[in-house]
């Protein structure tokens, strides 16, 4: 009681908790010392308090009380460093920071997997709220073995809610159109049936003057303070006329899962009695148009799905099967080393799989596909035809990218999303949105423009000539304003001038179009040689492939930014007039933030019969794996890659029970 009386005292002559910690943001000079002093001063003043009441006799209830002050202490929100914004400024409120990611695939799991925990919890200066119409992250690296039964579908999916430690909010809804002025979301979401009800009972609907019952989505607005747009992309069928309506896709899990239907049914179908040979082998024959890795892929697993489980029970069908993969170029895995795709197309000849390449598809029909191959057009009929080749814009990134150009449309001109800069900020939007995935294009300055500014930096010699010594400095030197050059200054570095001819260069459809290149730099170059060096570079010039690699990359990049910085709006205007909407505030970022820079750490492709191939960076000592060893190599990868222990357990269980057991047939 006497220890209780005595810490009672001090806490009174000390006063409370948290006495004097707040100040204000933006403030500066000595006013805010002054401020900062008696914070410090009643903090010390608390602990030493404390400390004093531990060695009274307290105990354990003193450390505790003192231990608990020093961690709210620590958990205290931190406040806007005052070097982001000028000194005129202060932050626009003295509340978290309302941070909205859209999406649940690959860039926004990454982030939100990625994220400091502390920093949106009940103590962390963001508030975190994701809107998406799938409430969970799909693995769809393994589609095409969901699709063919052999792992299952629930095995590739996680809760987005299992993700956020139960801190961040989750609505369930579609984002249909982003209003950048406003900082303002508008959200759709289907009408539930309980809702329908409500609102014809209670006069809402139907009556005179008011909107019909037959409404299916309600809408709703949710502001924001920063926007993380990862919304992806849609299929792209390029305008071909029956596509949609005749051919499947492969790019979520409901398309998986109708694939996988579908395939058990016409295996069933096909082993009737009452069917002709003919038509049972028009049953059988499977199309995959795109030789990309989802073509291919699929059409391996398809493959071992038939070698392995209708060969085992219904050995009758397992010759009348037919499975074909239809490209328009002339070699599978264009983004492949040119080894390995000769390679794959190799071993889908010993494995019966047809290849049709240098074959464009103009139109489907029930049954049939137009191709054109050799200027000639031919019917090419089939029983599933799979369309998993290109990439479209979605409607949201769409809709967003033409608000932003009826002010902006000469920062807003990519032809495939929206344009953001080095730190994956959307240009234009004063950096209040950010966007990640197959949505964003990164932004590369073209070399031809500074060629004189240059030659004339890297010519240290004042020859008029450049040696490949000074191109490699100079290339080094300026890779980061140009990223296209950045692969170019590496190989030549290490003396790989035949690797740079075969690999990067050996791209062109014009043969021996960039040999001349290396010869040149052999014996130096003149400005009018290093401009054409320049133009050919530029047109290598690309954004950076949409792949999931890339988005998480891009996601890491993101959380870590936000990790470790106080990102929230400021009054005002960002320091780039004419090149930004005025929304009156801006997000500013310090001047040393890291800057997004993308490392390819290869690409592996499955291939059937348990081999697949792994095409690595050009900067390895060698670039092109395959075989059986690498096929156990991507089952590994694939199981440790899933985003929860508890998708490694299924994922890695699947790829059990298929070998011992194999896959399921049927419609369950």
């Amino acid at each position: 009681m006497r220890a209780s009386r005595q810490l009672t005292r001090l806490l009174k002559l000390y006063g409370s908790p948290r006495v004097g910690l707040s100040s204000a943001a933006g403030s500066s000079g000595s006013a805010a010392a002054a401020a900062a002093a008696p914070a410090t001063a009643a903090l010390s003043r608390r602990q030493w308090a404390l400390a004093v009441a531990a060695s009274l006799g307290i105990g354990a209830a003193g450390l505790q009380l003192l231990s608990g002050s020093k961690a709210a202490c620590e958990a205290e929100p931190t406040e806007p460093d005052a070097l982001l914004a000028p000194a005129h400024q202060e932050p626009a409120a003295r509340r978290k920071t309302r941070v909205v990611v859209l999406g649940t695939g690959w860039g926004a799991i990454s982030f939100l997997k990625s994220l400091d925990p502390k920093t949106y919890g009940p103590e962390g200066r963001y508030e975190l709220v994701v809107v998406s119409p799938r409430s969970y992250f799909l693995y769809t690296p393994l589609l095409p073995s969901a699709a063919a039964g052999s792992v299952q579908e629930r095995s590739i999916m996680e809760p987005v809610r299992n993700l956020l430690h139960g801190h961040g909010t989750y609505f369930q809804a579609e984002a249909t159109s982003i209003d950048p002025s406003r900082r303002v979301l508008t959200c759709a979401v289907d009408k539930c049936a309980v809702c329908k009800t409500v609102e014809r009972e209670e006069g809402r609907c139907g009556g005179k003057g008011q909107p019909g019952c037959g409404a299916t989505r309600d809408t709703f607005e949710l502001p924001y303070d920063v926007l993380i747009v990862g919304v992806g992309s849609v299929n792209n069928t390029f305008g071909i006329k029956g596509v949609e309506d005749h051919c499947h896709f492969l790019k979520s899990i409901d398309d998986a899962h109708r694939l996988r239907l579908r395939i058990s049914r016409v295996i069933e179908h096909a082993g009737l009695p009452h069917l002709t040979p003919e038509e049972r082998r028009r049953h059988l024959n499977f199309v995959v148009v795109g030789g990309g890795p989802t073509g291919v892929e699929l059409a391996a697993e398809l493959h071992d799905f038939v070698q392995e489980d209708v060969a085992r029970l219904m050995p009758h069908l397992k010759d009348e099967v037919r499975i074909s993969v239809v490209d328009t170029m002339d070699h599978l895995l264009g983004a492949f080393d040119r080894a390995l795709s000769e390679y794959t197309q190799s071993h889908f000849a010993r494995s019966g799989i047809d290849v049709q390449l240098s074959t464009m598809v103009k139109s489907v029909s029930d049954g049939v596909l137009t191709v054109q191959r050799n200027g000639k057009e031919e019917a090419l009929p089939f029983g599933t035809c799979v369309w998993a080749t290109g990439i479209a814009m979605h409607p949201l990134v769409r809709g967003l990218k033409g608000t932003l150009q009826q002010q902006l449309a000469e920062v807003q001109n990519a032809r495939t999303g929206l344009v953001v800069d080095s730190r994956l900020r959307v240009k234009g939007t004063q950096g209040t949105i950010f966007c990640l995935g197959d949505a964003a294009v990164t932004h590369q300055e073209r070399t031809l423009e500074a060629a004189p500014q240059l030659f004339a930096a890297a010519d240290v010699d004042r020859d008029q000539r450049l040696s490949a010594d000074e191109v490699v400095r100079m290339l080094k030197k300026n890779k980061r304003t140009y990223p296209q050059l950045a692969e170019l200054a590496t190989l030549l570095e290490e003396g790989a001038l035949e690797k740079a001819a075969k690999g990067m260069w050996g791209a062109s459809s014009k043969p021996n179009r960039y040999e001349k290149h290396i010869e040149r730099l052999q014996r130096g170059l003149s400005f009018e040689e290093f401009r054409e060096l320049l133009a050919d570079m530029d047109t290598l010039m690309r954004s950076l492939p949409p792949t999931a690699q890339v988005a998480s990359q891009e996601g890491q990049f993101l959380a870590q930014l936000f990790s470790d910085n106080y990102i929230a709006p400021y009054p005002g205007a960002a320091p780039a007039p004419g090149r930004e909407i005025n929304l009156g505030v801006w997000v500013p970022l310090p001047e040393d933030a890291p800057e997004f820079q993308y490392r390819h750490m290869g690409s592996f492709a499955y291939v059937g019969v348990d081999q697949a191939i792994l095409d690595l960076p050009s900067t390895f000592p060698f670039k092109a794996l395959k075989g059986w060893l690498v096929g156990q190599a991507w089952r590994s990868f694939e199981t440790w890659r899933q985003v929860s222990a508890r998708n490694r357990w299924m994922v890695q269980s699947d790829w059990i029970r298929t070998k011992l057991f194999g896959r399921n047939i049927s419609e369950a």
